[in-house]
């Protein structure tokens, strides 16, 4: 798996702090996965409350490791998530889209494999 991952790294990007990285709801012209490298961020999803009203809820503060788009590319939907780089930016490796579907096909042949 680290060589089909290392086969669909395409970088680091730099994000300059306060940039709106993800959009929920957003078609993405790359599908891209992305796994801080440095700095940190904010993962976010609005919602509707029983009032009406819209709620933006945190769901991750992310740092170095952390990884975010994962969901929506397994899913094949938009992004249900908005992410914001932290105060002092944040650096992220992206990898293929294709890179998470290969993880994810891998994952569950394995786990097909295990249950008797």
């Amino acid at each position: 798996e680290r060589q089909e991952l290392a086969r669909n790294a395409i970088g680091v990007v730099n994000f300059k702090p306060g940039e709106k990285i993800i959009t929920q709801g957003k078609v993405m012209e790359a599908r891209q996965w992305y796994v801080v490298s440095s700095g940190g961020g904010r993962q976010t999803h609005t919602q509707m409350r029983a009032d009406g009203q819209l709620q933006k809820v945190v769901l991750a503060e992310l740092k170095r490791g952390s990884h975010f788009e994962e969901r929506s590319l397994i899913l094949d939907q938009p992004p249900q998530t908005d992410v914001v780089a932290g105060p002092m930016g944040m650096s992220c490796l992206t990898f293929h889209g294709e890179a998470m579907l290969f993880l994810k096909h891998r994952i569950f042949a394995v786990e097909n494999e295990l249950i008797p």
